[in-house]
């Protein structure tokens, strides 16, 4: 993916939540627009795991974005 499509889900608004799964079969979800910050033309997406640790993820290795509805956020946030 590149930084724009990363960054449509990132700052939609109304902001819904949404999941990443990068090449290495991770998923992250995105539960608050505080969690992620990308840049327009960035290399790198900025994500805050619920741990507290940054990780800066190169954009080229999201290869799939959802959006999370309602009933499946809170499944996620238990």
């Amino acid at each position: 993916m590149n930084s724009n499509q990363v960054g449509q889900f990132a700052y939609a608004r109304p902001f819904e939540p949404f999941v990443m799964w990068l090449v290495d079969g991770r998923e992250l979800k995105v539960l608050q627009p505080d969690f992620i910050a990308v840049g327009k033309h960035a290399l790198g997406v900025w994500f805050l795991h619920p741990s507290g640790e940054l990780e800066l993820i190169d954009v080229e290795l999201v290869v799939s974005m959802k959006t999370i509805n309602s009933v499946d956020s809170e499944e996620y946030i238990r």
